[in-house]
């Protein structure tokens, strides 16, 4: 016969050309992947030691908050540890004398927003609740649930933290 039959088509498609084409597409079709970053600066004040800032350093950390679903709460087999493991501690930031800690937090996500900032429905940090971790050199330690809005405070049981200033965020080039 003369015609072409389908398995002749296959094999004439196949191979390297099949291969090409099947890289175009995966090429053409990824969505872009960004960083952004947002720096946070808390005011950190200990009630013991008020009038001697500076003499008992404190170090401050935060981690993004993982509330349960309903769905989660419903199982009975849920980990009540995955909102760790999804969401890191940062490295830990000393206090400054004045009381003050800044900490960047960032992100990396799909993102296929344009312009050179991000729209505020990606800031990192902003109107998020973040659990916030303050330690003292001599071993107290505690943790707090802080909504990061300017202005917001939590106080516990030894420590106050105030959310003073929210940067805007900004794209950074991953490394």
């Amino acid at each position: 016969m003369d015609h072409d039959s389908p398995k002749g088509q296959l094999k004439a498609y196949g191979g390297p050309v099949a291969a090409m084409a099947w890289l175009l597409l995966v090429s053409v079709g990824c969505d872009p992947v960004q960083r952004v970053e947002q720096t946070v600066v808390l005011k950190v004040s200990e009630f013991a030691v008020e009038s001697e800032l500076g003499a008992n350093p404190l170090t401050v950390t935060i981690s993004e908050y993982y509330e349960l679903s309903d769905r989660e709460r419903e199982l009975e087999s849920y980990n009540p540890e995955r909102g760790k493991q999804l969401y890191p501690w940062t490295p830990r930031v000393e206090v400054d004398d004045s009381g003050s800690a800044s900490i960047t937090y960032g992100v990396t996500a799909i993102d296929s927003t344009s312009g050179s900032t991000p729209p505020e429905s990606r800031y990192p940090i902003t109107n998020k609740t973040f659990r916030v971790k303050v330690q003292s050199k001599d071993g107290k330690s505690e943790e707090l649930l802080l909504p990061m809005k300017v202005g917001e405070s939590v106080t516990g049981k030894t420590f106050q933290v105030v959310v003073e200033s929210l940067s805007k965020a900004k794209y950074v080039d991953p490394k």
